[in-house]
C-alpha cells in the first residue's frame, strides 16, 4: 500500500442523492431506499491500518461521511432539557 492513499467510506449509500454523483450511478443497491452502515468500523480500522505507514486518509470518497440521519434535533418548550446536557455532550463526543 506504500504511496497510496487510504479511502474510508463509513456508509454504503448516501442520503443526499446528488444529481452529479458518480458513485450513485455505479451503486449495487438503491441508495434512495437503504443506506448501510459498516458494522464495527472502529475495530476494523484498527486491524486494517495496523502497520500501515502514515498517509492521507480520504473520508467519504464514495459517500458523504456526514449523513443527515446522524443529526440530533430536540424540539421542546420545557426547561427540563437542561438536565440532559451531559447526555447530549456524550452523544456529541462519546469518548
Amino acid at each position: 500500500m506504500e504511496g497510496h492513499t487510504v479511502q474510508i467510506d463509513p456508509y454504503v449509500g448516501c442520503e443526499h442523492h446528488c444529481l452529479y454523483c458518480y458513485a450513485l450511478n455505479g451503486a449495487e443497491s438503491d441508495w434512495r431506499q437503504r443506506i448501510l452502515i459498516h458494522s464495527d468500523l472502529e475495530r476494523r480500522l484498527i486491524e486494517e491500518l495496523e502497520g500501515v505507514a502514515p498517509k492521507s486518509i480520504y473520508m467519504g470518497m464514495n459517500s458523504d461521511p456526514y449523513q443527515p440521519i446522524e443529526a440530533v434535533c430536540v424540539l421542546t418548550k420545557s426547561s427540563l432539557i437542561a438536565r440532559d446536557v451531559d447526555l447530549f455532550q456524550r452523544i456529541r463526543d462519546p469518548y
